[in-house]
């Protein structure tokens, strides 16, 4: 299910931040997955599409509005190796287990041709919590992530 709200249970090593320009008519919150939407170039609330690439994850709630010029940026750690996510994973074999994109808040184990790569469980906490190691689709480092309009 997508975030209707802040995500404040998320923990990650904080690093140095990156900068993207947030779609017209978008609400990203705080702690939501970010993807870079193939179609646009711009951030969107990470969906499972083929194409999109994941960049991170929220650290502010943005909100962009339809009438803006993409004014608006979200920014996410560049290093994110120690996010830890709530989710179904059932027991310690599941460490360096692929995990994908299924929404904004939500990753899965399925591979398709559809999802977006998130990273792989790299420590089993419990049934529902675990940490992830990510493979960030870098774009760009630092600044904001220009896109030829």
């Amino acid at each position: 299910m997508a975030l209707s709200a802040d995500n404040v249970g998320l923990t990650f090593r904080d690093g140095d931040r990156i900068a993207y320009r947030v779609k017209a008519s978008t609400t990203i919150y705080k702690g939501a997955l970010v993807v870079i939407e193939a179609a646009t170039g711009y951030a969107i609330p990470a969906a499972s599409s083929a194409g999109n690439k994941f960049v991170g994850v929220a650290l502010e709630k943005v909100v962009q509005s339809a009438s803006s010029a993409y004014d608006v940026v979200v920014e996410l750690p560049d290093v994110i190796n120690g996010l830890s996510m709530r989710g179904s994973i059932t027991t310690q074999c599941m460490v360096g287990v692929p995990l994908y994109v299924a929404d904004d808040e939500t990753l899965v184990m399925a591979i398709c041709s559809s999802l977006v790569l998130v990273g792989w469980v790299s420590r089993y906490i419990s049934k529902t919590s675990f940490d992830v190691r990510t493979q960030v689709d870098s774009l760009g480092k630092g600044g904001i992530h220009e896109v030829a309009s």
